[in-house]
C-alpha cells in the first residue's frame, strides 16, 4: 500500500485556474445606446465589455442568428496597448522626436533604436507579433503588408497579439546593441540579441538575420500601440478590437458600437435604436494558489457587497500583505474608482494591539509599568531598556526596520510619524521591527546599545492598536492606510490608488470579493487517510510555496482541535527528499528543527500554536488536516 501511494504521488499533478468569462445577455428591445446603458446598469452590470477573442466567440454564440446589437464601446481619446491587461503608462513611452503626431493613431517602430512613431492605421506595412503561449515568449517579424487592424487580427489568431510593453524594451536594447558597435563584435552582438528575440513565423517565410536588421533600421513597422478614441462603458481599459473592414468610419456622429452576428464591430449614431448586450459578473479575477480575488463592477453599499460576496464567493476581500495590496490597486485602476474591501470598524469594538508585520500573533508582551492602555496613544515604541511603551502616532521619532530577506535590522535616524515610518520600512526593507522574537534578537540589541537614547528617548517599533476587523473574522493585522484621507467617525474601508481609505458613509461602489481555496478539516486522520479524503472531497492536501501562503494557512490553525495539522508535505525514503503532493518543489521551508533526522513514513504537519512551524511526524499519527479546494 505504501509503495502504491508513493507511485501515485509521483504522477504529475497540474494545478491551474482560468479567468472567469463574463455572462452575456442579449436583450431584444429597441433602445438607443444611452438607454441601453441605463437598462444594463439597472438590471445587470453594464453594457457588454470585450476583453479577448474568447469573449467575442462567446458573444457570437449569444446572437443565434439575431441582428446586430449595441455593446459598451463609445468614443474616447487615449493611447492603449492592444495586448489585454497591459497598462499604458506615459512615463514609459519611447516616442521619437516630434511624436506622436496628431491625426495618426497607430504605433510603429521608427528607425534608430526602435523608437516609436504614430502613423496612419490604414497604412499597409510589416509588423511584429508576440507569443506568450509557451515558455519561449518570442517575437515574430511578419513581412506581410497589412493595415494595423489586420495585423492585430493576424497576431491574435496566430500568436498572442501585436508586440507591446516590456518586449519593446528588449527590442530597443537589441537594436542599440546592433547600432552602437563598429568593430567585428557588432555582427556577433546583433546576431545573438535579435536571434534570441525572434522566431520565424509558421505561415511566413523564414526570417534571416539580415532581414531582422530592418527592425532596427527601417520605419513604419506596426507594434501593438493605438491611440484609441474608444472606451468601455464600465470604465475598464481592455483594448481588444474586432472592427468590420473599412470601419470605424469617422464621418458623422457615429460614436457608439454595434456588433454583428459574425463578431465584427460597426460604429453607428448613438441615437439609433437597436437590441443590445448586457453582461453580469466580474470584470476579471486575480488568481492565486490558496485564494482568489474577484473584482465586481456592480456598485453596491458595503453591506450589500458583503452579502453578495458571501452568497457567491467567501466574503469581502481580506488583504494580508503588500504584494496583494499592489495587485488590488492595479485592479482598482481598471475602473479608476474606489472599491470596498472587507475591513470594517464595528459599533461595539475595543481597540486591540497588533504587529505591523503580517502573520505575527500578538500574545506575549514586554510592556513597561503603566503602559498599553493610555488614551490616544495607539502606537508602540521602545526605550533603552527595551521595554515597550504606548505612544502617540503623530510624534516624529526615530524607528527600526526589519529586512526579512537577510534577517537584518536597520536603525533609521530620520524622524517620522509612525505611519510614515511604517511606509518607509515597507518600501526600503520589509516592515517595522515586529514580534518578540525579533525584539529579543541579539543582532537588534547590538545596533541599539551603541546608540545614545538621549535626544529621542523612544524609537518606534511595529506595534499599533486599532478597532478595525476583517469581515470574515480573521485576525490578519495588515493595514495600509492613506493617512492624508481620514474621515471622522469612519466605519468602512475602501481601496484606492493611494492605499486603504476610511469612510463613514456606505455609498454604492464596486468591490472586491475573495474565494478561499483552503479548508481546515476537523477530523482526526492519518496522513494517508487525509490525502485520500482531500482528493475525494476537494482537490488535494494543501501546498505551501511561500511566506504569504504560510500566513494564509496558519490563520486557520486557531480552529484546529489537534496540536498539529497535516499538510501535503511528504518524505520519500526511496529517493531521500521532501516533496509536495501537488508536485511542487520544496523551496520555501518553515521547519521547526531542520536538523531533525529524516525517516521513512514521515510527513509534514504544522503546529497549531506558537510560530506555526513545520514538524516531521510519523504519518500514522492522527491529526486534523488542510485541504485545497
Amino acid at each position: 500500500m505504501k509503495l502504491a501511494v508513493f507511485l501515485f504521488l509521483l504522477v504529475d499533478f497540474f494545478w491551474f485556474t482560468m479567468c472567469e468569462l463574463h455572462k452575456y445577455h442579449y436583450i431584444d428591445q429597441q433602445l438607443d445606446w444611452t438607454q441601453a446603458q441605463q437598462f444594463c446598469r439597472k438590471s445587470y452590470t453594464d453594457l457588454a465589455t470585450v476583453r479577448s477573442m474568447a469573449d467575442i466567440d462567446q458573444l457570437k454564440n449569444a446572437f443565434k442568428n439575431r441582428n446586430g446589437a449595441w455593446i459598451g464601446l463609445h468614443n474616447s481619446n487615449t493611447w492603449r496597448w492592444s495586448l489585454p491587461d497591459l497598462q499604458f503608462k506615459d512615463e514609459d513611452t519611447k516616442w521619437g522626436g516630434g511624436e506622436p503626431k496628431d491625426g495618426n493613431n497607430c504605433g510603429a517602430i521608427w528607425k534608430t533604436h526602435a523608437k516609436w512613431e504614430a502613423i496612419s492605421c490604414e497604412k499597409s506595412t510589416d509588423f511584429i507579433c508576440y507569443n506568450d503561449r509557451d515558455s519561449s515568449k518570442r517575437l515574430y517579424f511578419i513581412q506581410q503588408k497589412k493595415n494595423w487592424f489586420e495585423a492585430q487580427e493576424y497576431c491574435e489568431k496566430e500568436h498572442t497579439g501585436l508586440v507591446g510593453g516590456a518586449q519593446l524594451k528588449e527590442l530597443e536594447e537589441a537594436c542599440f546593441c546592433s547600432l552602437s558597435n563598429t568593430d567585428s563584435s557588432q555582427a556577433l552582438c546583433r546576431t545573438q540579441r535579435l536571434s534570441e528575440l525572434f522566431m520565424p513565423d509558421n505561415e511566413a517565410p523564414v526570417v534571416a538575420v539580415d532581414s531582422l536588421d530592418q527592425v532596427c533600421t527601417s520605419h513604419d513597422i506596426f507594434i501593438g500601440l493605438i491611440r484609441d478614441t474608444w472606451a468601455w462603458s464600465d470604465g475598464s481599459s481592455f483594448s481588444s478590437r474586432s472592427w468590420h473592414p473599412v470601419f470605424p468610419k469617422t464621418a458623422g456622429n457615429k460614436n457608439c458600437i454595434m456588433m454583428n452576428n459574425k463578431g465584427k464591430w460597426i460604429n453607428h449614431d448613438c441615437k439609433n435604436k437597436g437590441p443590445f448586450i448586457c453582461y453580469t459578473g466580474q470584470s476579471w479575477s486575480i488568481t492565486g494558489q490558496l485564494y482568489e480575488y474577484k473584482y465586481v463592477t456592480t456598485q453596491m453599499s458595503w453591506e450589500e457587497a458583503r452579502q453578495h460576496c458571501i452568497q457567491h464567493h467567501t466574503d469581502l476581500a481580506t488583504v494580508t500583505n503588500m504584494t496583494d495590496m499592489m495587485r488590488l490597486r492595479e485592479a482598482a485602476n481598471v475602473s479608476e474608482k474606489e472599491a470596498w474591501i472587507g475591513l470594517q470598524q464595528p459599533k461595539e469594538s475595543n481597540r486591540k494591539w497588533h504587529w505591523s508585520l503580517p502573520g505575527l500573533e500578538f500574545n506575549e508582551t514586554n510592556w513597561g509599568s503603566g503602559e498599553s492602555s493610555n488614551v490616544n496613544e495607539y502606537c508602540g515604541a521602545i526605550g533603552k531598556n527595551l521595554k515597550w511603551v504606548d505612544h502617540g502616532c503623530d510624534k516624529n521619532k526615530y524607528f527600526i526596520c526589519y529586512n526579512e530577506s537577510d534577517k537584518s535590522f536597520h536603525f533609521i535616524e530620520d524622524e517620522k510619524k509612525w505611519f510614515e515610518a511604517q511606509k518607509y520600512c515597507r518600501t526600503q526593507h520589509t516592515d517595522l521591527v515586529s514580534g518578540l522574537q525579533q525584539l529579543r534578537d541579539k543582532k537588534l540589541q547590538e545596533i541599539i546599545h551603541p546608540k545614545s537614547f538621549s535626544g529621542y528617548v523612544f524609537v518606534y517599533i511595529g506595534l499599533f492598536r486599532d478597532a478595525w476587523e476583517w469581515s470574515d473574522g480573521s485576525s490578519f493585522s495588515f493595514r495600509d492606510w492613506d493617512m492624508n484621507k481620514n474621515d471622522s467617525g469612519y466605519k468602512y474601508a475602501m481601496l484606492t490608488q493611494t492605499g486603504m481609505e476610511r469612510t463613514q458613509a456606505s455609498e454604492e461602489k464596486p468591490f472586491f470579493c475573495y474565494e478561499d481555496h483552503v479548508i481546515l478539516i476537523n477530523k482526526n486522520r492519518t496522513w494517508e487517510e487525509a490525502l485520500y479524503y482531500c482528493r475525494h472531497h476537494y482537490n488535494d492536501l494543501v501546498t505551501i510555496t511561500n511566506l504569504d501562503d504560510q500566513r494564509w494557512v496558519q490563520e486557520k490553525t486557531k480552529n484546529a482541535t489537534t496540536p498539529y495539522v497535516w499538510t501535503g508535505l511528504r518524505y520519500t525514503c526511496t529517493l531521500g527528499f521532501w516533496f509536495w503532493v501537488s508536485d511542487e518543489v520544496v523551496r520555501y521551508k518553515n521547519w521547526a528543527s531542520p536538523e531533525q533526522v529524516n525517516e521513512c513514513d514521515m510527513s509534514g504537519a504544522m503546529e497549531r500554536g506558537g510560530e506555526h512551524k513545520w514538524f516531521k511526524i510519523n504519518d500514522e499519527e492522527k491529526f486534523n488536516f488542510f485541504c485545497s479546494k
